[in-house]
């Protein structure tokens, strides 16, 4: 859910519910799952920005017309949407995934082609971790390839040489190797926002400093 729908729009089951699956609508709402370059709709397990029709969305955001656009669009068939900032995907089932947020997705390069990286999927895979209390994965800036770093804080009284070797052998394991960070740092406390959560934008803006 979501505060602009004024409730939640799905729901798990206990008879039906795979782990990641935030599950399936709820009655009167219907989901997109939204190619934006191609202003498309996704097919099944491709991931695109989320997008929902909710009997129960908000009217807009007052005197501010630019987010109103950004978040309630018109797509080239008529239809209004929604457009949630989230990207996820749609299973054959009907379930959808939630992989990440538009604006931390980044681009990496290598060989001439620009690839895709999703750092909350680097995270829950990397956050499996028992010695790692939290785990930020940001793009290095300072680095010509731009390619994933990870910061991390660990559960008091673990070693960081022993987290980054578990921490390396998870990620050869779960991430294909783009997604795997080429450096750890690690933190005593991560930075964090007004509202309790880790601040990647500071940490980003570290790397940057770095150039």
């Amino acid at each position: 859910g979501m505060t602009e729908l004024c409730s939640s729009a799905f729901t798990t089951y206990p008879y039906h519910n795979e782990v990641g699956s935030v599950g399936y609508p709820h009655p009167f709402n219907n989901v997109l799952i939204y190619d934006e370059k191609n202003h498309v709709e996704c097919r099944y397990n491709e991931i695109g920005e989320v997008c929902i029709q909710s009997p129960t969305e908000m009217l807009g955001y007052l005197d501010n017309d630019e987010e109103n656009h950004n978040f309630h669009r018109l797509h080239p068939d008529g239809s209004e949407w929604i457009h949630t900032g989230d990207l996820g995907y749609i299973n054959e089932d009907g379930q959808l995934f939630i992989s990440g947020r538009i604006k931390r997705l980044f681009l990496m390069f290598r060989n001439g082609r620009a690839l895709k990286v999703f750092p909350n999927a680097v995270e829950d895979a990397l956050g499996t971790c028992e010695l790692v209390e939290e785990i930020c994965v940001v793009p290095d800036h300072s680095d010509e390839f731009n390619r994933p770093k990870a910061f991390v804080q660990l559960k008091p009284g673990r070693e960081a040489s022993i987290a980054e070797e578990e921490l390396k052998a998870l990620a050869e394991e779960k991430l294909a190797d783009f997604m795997r960070p080429y450096a750890y740092e690690f933190r005593e406390k991560l930075p964090r926002t007004d509202i309790d959560k880790v601040d990647f934008t500071a940490l980003e803006r570290e790397t940057a400093k770095k150039l």
